[in-house]
């Protein structure tokens, strides 16, 4: 079976695309069940096998994580809004002055004749 590494646990590998059950039963289902089906989980109806105290706290624990990534996302996007309006408001200010520049040198040589 392999080499041990530690005396006191173990280290066990999953493949949770192919975790599939009827009905959540075991601890070790309700675990595979949450990280396989976690983020698709309505907080405010979760199913009976969610209704365990580690697993209302799994479940809290995943809102914060979730939370804090959609707000990283919103400062992300507002960050590239804020780049995108500095761009262009420098491209009207470019497009601005080098209109000025060619009325005034229009107007120059409109003096000169």
């Amino acid at each position: 079976m392999g080499r041990g590494l530690l005396d006191h646990g173990s280290i066990r590998l999953f493949e949770l695309s192919k975790f599939a059950v009827e009905r959540v039963e075991t601890d070790t289902e309700r675990w595979l069940a949450f990280l396989k089906d976690g983020e698709r989980l309505d907080p405010d109806h979760l199913p009976e096998w969610m209704h365990s105290p580690i697993m209302r706290h799994a479940m809290s624990t995943l809102n914060a994580f979730s939370e804090k990534e959609r707000d990283y996302h919103r400062y992300q996007s507002r960050q590239e809004a804020l780049r995108q309006q500095r761009a262009i408001q420098r491209a009207l200010d470019e497009a601005r002055e080098n209109t000025r520049a060619a009325m005034q040198a229009t107007e120059a040589e409109r003096q000169a004749k």
